[in-house]
């Protein structure tokens, strides 16, 4: 999914897991090809509930906090754009703010 370096700037700025999230490999962004359902993000954040997993969601995208890894989470069983009705991609938090430096950076 394409971004704009405004629109990940906002992404970035955002961010509703800066309180909780303390290691940007297990913090992650789904961009999505479309606004997501609020269905289907509701379903996610019952799937992790007690699991120490947190689930927010603004416009395209949808934060993803997983302590234990992404791949113990019960997040890795979902496939995410299916379930969002969308097309999407996943990223980690480093690889978020290292692609906007890296724009941010190549176009001063």
């Amino acid at each position: 999914m394409v971004r704009t370096l405004a629109q990940l700037r906002e992404v970035i700025e955002l961010n509703p897991l800066g309180p909780v999230a303390s290691d940007g490999s297990k913090q992650f962004v789904a961009f999505l090809s479309a606004e997501h359902d609020p269905a289907e993000v509701e379903r996610m954040t019952q799937a992790v509930a007690g699991t120490g997993d947190e689930v927010h969601a603004h416009g395209r995208e949808i934060y993803l906090w997983c302590p234990n890894g992404i791949h113990k989470s019960p997040l890795a069983k979902t496939t995410m754009g299916k379930r969002t009705g969308t097309v999407a991609t996943v990223r980690n938090w480093n690889t978020v703010t290292r692609l906007a430096a890296m724009i941010d950076e190549e176009f001063r």
